[in-house]
């Protein structure tokens, strides 16, 4: 009688779900799959932030340490309550965790834009708009925020999240057709360096350079990514680097390797929308773009993304998913893609415009019908959550079983639990709905549960095809399943 058996689960998002690939999966939710590659290891819940005053129009985005006054505390910025649009920043006792973010200041008459705060020489800067003057500002303490310099630009341009090359320690910013760099103490600008008919979107380092992603303005053609030197004296780029057709929205620095993250496009035209979007990973090491992935989407999930960098890893996200999805190199250095914690526990966000990271800790600025939340990650970590993992078709099966007409004889999974911990497992057949095969309440040891049938008590179905869902909640974690087959004469 056939056995497979899988241990290893750090390969990330198959794009074929008859992949031959063993360590792959249809999807997981909720596990972290790099810290080890033989385990599915649970995140914790979320909660949503407290935030001193009302909660209405304030929608923070980001957080970061800052210090203010020879202290350092948690800072953030979202717009001034009472459905003012003008910015606000909030401030948060740093070493206690149960504390509510407290607004302290607001910013000049405009428009606070979205995704554009950024902590620079431990102050927290970010951007605000009044007609088609953008400014610059600053929190400083006490109620006090600073104008560093303005840039003029249409209202309707886009912008480019502020970036601090590691470098020469200065932070660079691009509104529309202007980039702009500021030292501390000297603001400098040019209008002639972004080439027209290209969108920026996204900035980070490439060794000496500056890294700049553009898509196309108009839905068709080829991204590039732009190699600067960082001298504005020189009205040139200094290599441009073809990251083929399709909208790129993200560029990350891992590994001194360039990351792009782009959709296919999505052209606005009734009668003229792609049946099927893409998600595609591309990576730049010197030589070749290559593609690490490229995952079929829904053409609903297209948004504005967001990123953040942590522990080496890229996070992003979008409106219309319930998870943060990561870009990372596993234990063997091999690149994948993988969604991984929950963006509002579980619940799709309807709308999702906030994303930041401080160690093991993650915030998202989340909607789901119309309630705005600043979700951050337990500090004291419970596991309502249930955590999926769903594997590829046939996993671990020899080729030549693939096709044959099978009948699913037993299943048996490792696992450790937890006290008032669940594990559960589903199985479909030949595309059928998924039904339970095992549900158990687990103790704080480690374990192996074999079952022979459905939960219901009936037979397991027979097919070709057959896929595991492996669900925990309650911190278990799942080390190793196993499954037993036989052949049928069909």
């Amino acid at each position: 009688m056939p056995l497979a058996k899988q241990n290893k689960f750090d390969g990330g998002h198959a794009e074929d779900l008859r992949t031959f690939a063993t360590d792959e999966s249809e999807y997981s939710k909720n596990f972290d799959i790099f810290t080890n590659p033989h385990k599915l290891i649970p995140y914790p819940d979320s909660v949503a932030e407290t935030v001193v005053g009302t909660m209405d129009d304030i929608e923070l985005d980001f957080v970061e340490y800052s210090l203010i006054a020879g202290t350092y505390y948690l800072t953030a910025s979202g717009y001034k309550a009472g459905g003012s649009s003008v910015a606000e920043f909030f401030t948060k006792d740093a070493t206690d965790s149960s504390s509510g973010f407290n607004p302290q200041a607001d910013g000049p008459a405009g428009v606070y834009q979205k995704g554009s705060a950024v902590v620079y020489k431990d102050k927290y800067f970010a951007l605000s708009l009044s007609g088609t003057t953008w400014t610059l500002i600053r929190y400083d303490s006490g109620g006090v925020v600073t104008n560093i310099d303005t840039v003029t630009s249409a209202g309707a341009s886009p912008f480019v999240r502020p970036f601090v090359h590691p470098e020469d320690n200065v932070l660079y910013g691009i509104i529309g057709t202007t980039i702009f760099s500021w030292d501390g103490t000297t603001f400098t600008k040019s209008t002639t360096l972004i080439p027209a008919g290209k969108q920026p979107v996204s900035m980070t380092d490439y060794g000496t350079y500056l890294a700049i992603a553009m898509k196309p303005l108009r839905g068709t053609g080829n991204s590039v990514v732009y190699l600067w030197g960082r001298d504005m004296t020189l009205n040139t780029f200094q290599q441009a680097l073809d990251f083929g057709e399709g909208s790129i929205n993200i560029l990350e620095n891992l590994n001194n390797d360039l990351i792009g993250v782009m959709q296919s496009h999505k052209v606005s035209v009734t009668g003229y929308e792609p049946s099927v979007s893409y998600l595609i990973v591309k990576v730049y090491s010197g030589g070749q773009i290559q593609t690490i992935r490229q995952l079929s989407i829904s053409t609903s999930l297209i948004a504005t993304f967001l990123k953040l960098k942590n522990r080496n890893r890229l996070y992003f996200g979008f409106a219309g998913d319930d998870c943060v999805y990561t870009v990372g190199q596993n234990k063997e250095g091999r690149y994948i893609i993988a969604k991984e914690r929950y963006l509002l526990n579980g619940t799709t966000a309807v709308v999702f415009q906030g994303l930041a990271m401080i160690g093991d800790i993650l915030w998202t600025g989340v909607s789901a019908i119309g309630t705005y939340v600043f979700m951050r990650t337990k500090t004291t970590a419970t596991y309502a959550n249930t955590s999926v993992y769903k594997t590829t078709i046939n996993p671990d099966m020899p080729i030549d079983d693939r096709g044959k007409m099978k009948q699913l004889k037993a299943f048996r999974i490792y696992y450790t639990g937890k006290s008032s911990g669940t594990i559960t497992v589903k199985y479909a057949v030949d595309t059928s709905t998924m039904t339970s095969i095992l549900s158990e309440t687990t103790a704080a040891a480690e374990e192996m549960k074999q079952t022979t049938m459905q939960v219901d008590g009936l037979a397991f179905t027979a097919g070709r095809e057959i896929q595991f869902q492996l669900e925990s909640t309650g911190g278990v974690e799942i080390k190793y399943y196993e499954y037993e087959y036989d052949f049928l004469n069909q």
